[in-house]
């Protein structure tokens, strides 16, 4: 399933790569141990406290720590972490995830780099 997709695709990055999660409209439910503990190598600490429609952000390093972090509840809105990295010219990271959100249900998510949206293909669940 989508989690062994998850696993194998994160076990294959460069250790020190900058990792960009999100989560559209449900992750939870299907996201095993494995999945979790793969994120967690990319610096997360709250994934696993991630809920049902919950919104998840994380700006990471894989084999390091988070940069920026933000778990919400399905209806405390949209989590949005921003980081800063001086590679050259600097950049701004930002990650927007938007779960289940009352009264007005539209999941959402966004990846940028100094305000740019990344037009990453996008699908429901955990996107990296």
């Amino acid at each position: 399933g989508g989690s062994d997709d998850l696993v194998a695709f994160v076990h294959n990055i460069r250790v020190g790569t900058t990792v960009l999660v999100g989560a559209l409209d449900e992750a939870q439910a299907n996201l095993t141990q494995g999945a979790k503990d793969a994120i967690a190598s990319c610096g997360a600490a709250s994934i696993t406290g991630l809920a049902y429609r919950g919104s998840y952000s994380l700006i990471g390093v894989k084999g390091g720590t988070a940069l920026a972090e933000q778990t919400l509840a399905a209806d405390g809105g949209t989590a949005e972490v921003t980081a800063e990295i001086a590679v050259d010219a600097g950049y701004t990271i930002r990650v927007r995830s938007a779960g289940y959100r009352n009264p007005m249900p539209t999941p959402s998510l966004q990846f940028d780099i100094n305000g740019v949206d990344l037009g990453v293909a996008q699908s429901r669940g955990l996107n990296i």
